[in-house]
């Protein structure tokens, strides 16, 4: 199996050879590869393929590095701007600008709202809850009638066959 395999890859191989090159020009080549010397590789190019995928790779790590630290700066800065500007028990409140400030009116005016919104919603909440139980109990009773006639009918054999 692997023998034919390497021969399979080695066919292969002549084939695409000879497929772009007339049979003179192969028989040039032939002759030229065996009178000439052929062409070898840089002795110091793998090494400096080498060094150069190394360096690469460190640069790509330093990269990386660099927007993890300036990712982290960044998530400190806004932590701090949050910690500063957040009113906590009244010391930090004068460094908020006025116009970022709301009056007590105001907040009223906001809550107001919010309350009706959130009572309708419980409201709403409740009535769900009510179709949801109103359901289960209509299941509760079709399966509860579902089994008393399987009972009943089990009887009815049970009596039908002992007599």
């Amino acid at each position: 199996m692997i023998h034919n395999f390497n021969e399979e890859k080695l066919h292969r191989k002549q084939e695409t050879l000879s497929h772009g090159l007339s049979d003179k020009e192969l028989m040039d080549l032939i002759r030229q590869v065996e009178t000439e010397e052929m062409i070898h590789a840089p002795i110091h190019l793998k090494d400096h393929v080498m060094t150069h995928i190394r360096v690469q790779r460190q640069a790509v790590k330093k990269r990386q590095i660099f927007t993890y630290r300036a990712q982290v700066l960044i998530a400190m800065a806004a932590a701090l701007t949050v910690l500063i500007l957040m009113p906590g028990e009244g010391s930090n409140i004068e460094k908020i600008p006025q116009s970022w400030q709301i009056d007590q009116e105001d907040a009223d005016l906001c809550q107001e709202p919010l309350e009706e919104k959130a009572q309708k919603r419980q409201q709403e909440i409740d009535a769900e809850w009510e179709k949801y139980m109103a359901q289960q109990t209509k299941a509760y009773e079709r399966q509860n009638f579902w089994e008393g006639v399987g009972e009943r009918l089990a009887a009815i054999e049970e009596r039908l066959y002992n007599k």
